[in-house]
This record gives structure tokens, C-alpha cells and sequence, in this order.
């Protein structure tokens, strides 16, 4: 008599992610019929987007780490990222950049409505974290300089979703930005250089 109402508890409370896709790592759950959490999810990347990524994420620059480093963490606030930190002894950066999907109303909007009945959850907001890691080269050839960009969006049920980005556009955005401030300081080093040349032959 108990048991039909029993297994009809367990399946409504059972984890949302028992159909999930082999990509996905679920590190929470939010229940089926019975929201009694939210959920996280992991998207991993496939062969093809890892090869993406690998591509895009490698840059070249033949400036100082520290350099680098101060071009590097100016560009991200010029993208929008709000908090930047700078880690000079490990040649480090992480930045986050916070953003609203939807308009304020429209979320207001979607909450009234949410508590009437019952709708499904839709993305709202979204947070970009950037790394970026600064690796002096051998002498005189530079540094590398790998950047790798991974988005939560957030829905309006409190559900995240995680992905490590592989969108060309935001590595060439970036990379674009940085060479510029890089581009001035070696135009600085040039002509500081010929101008000491300058001075040495005059004085010879």
C-alpha cells in the first residue's frame, strides 16, 4: 500500500542529472518535479575545442615579464573584468568580469510570474573568469603569454552551467588589446636606445 507512494517520493527527489550528457560533470543537483536545490554542471570541452583552445590561447612578446604583466592586467580592466589581480612573483593574473543577461525589469518581471506558476529557468546573469600566466623565455626571446577564459551562466532557477571558452573572438580581442601597450614600450626602448647611440657619437 505504502510502497507505490514511496517510489513515486524517490523518483521525484532523484538527482536531475540521471540523464546528463557524457560532456557534463553535475556537482550538484536540484531534484525533478521537487526543486529542493539548484544545480551546478561542468560542460568538458571535446577534441575539437581543445584543439581550439590550444591554438588561441599562446602568444609571443618580446617585452619584459613585468611589462607584459602591467599591459596585460590594464586590457582586462579595458574589457570590463572589475576585479584584477596581479601576482608578480608567479607571473599571474586573474581577472572576473560580472554581467546582467536580462534587464532588471525583466527579471523583476520574471519573478512575478515565477511565483504564479511554474516556468523554466532561463539564463539571467554570467561571470568570465580570466587566467592569465606570463613565462619568460629563453634570453632574449621574450615571453609567453597563455590566457584561458571559463564562463558560469547562471539561469533564473539559481541552475549554473560552466565552460572553459574557446570563442576565437575573445582570445583575438584580447591579445589585439595587449599588443598595443607592447608595441609602445618597444617603440620607447627603440628610441631610447637610439638616442644613448646618438649621444655616443657625438661624444666620440
Amino acid at each position: 500500500m505504502f510502497l507505490l507512494p514511496l517510489l513515486l517520493a524517490c523518483w521525484i527527489a532523484s538527482p536531475a542529472h540521471a540523464g546528463q550528457a557524457d560532456d557534463e560533470q553535475v556537482t550538484g543537483s536540484g531534484g525533478k518535479l521537487l526543486r529542493y536545490s539548484s544545480s551546478q554542471v561542468a560542460v568538458d570541452l571535446s577534441e575539437q575545442e581543445r584543439a581550439d583552445l590550444n591554438r588561441l590561447r599562446d602568444q609571443v612578446f618580446q617585452q619584459s615579464s613585468a611589462a607584459v604583466l602591467a599591459a596585460a592586467a590594464a586590457e582586462l580592466k579595458t574589457l570590463g573584468y572589475g576585479t584584477v589581480a596581479v601576482d608578480p612573483d608567479f607571473h599571474l593574473i586573474e581577472g572576473q568580469h560580472d554581467q546582467a543577461l536580462v534587464s532588471k525589469g525583466r527579471e523583476i518581471l520574471r519573478g512575478i510570474l515565477k511565483s504564479k506558476m511554474g516556468l523554466p529557468g532561463k539564463p539571467d546573469h554570467k561571470s568570465t573568469q580570466a587566467l592569465i600566466v606570463v613565462k619568460p623565455l629563453a634570453a632574449d626571446a621574450g615571453v609567453k603569454v597563455r590566457v584561458r577564459f571559463r564562463s558560469t551562466t547562471w539561469d533564473s532557477n539559481g541552475d549554473s552551467r560552466t565552460k572553459t571558452d574557446t570563442d576565437a573572438a575573445m582570445y583575438e580581442e584580447f591579445f589585439s588589446g595587449l599588443k598595443k601597450p607592447c608595441r609602445a614600450v618597444r617603440k620607447a626602448a627603440a628610441d631610447s636606445a637610439a638616442s644613448i647611440r646618438a649621444v655616443v657619437n657625438i661624444c666620440a
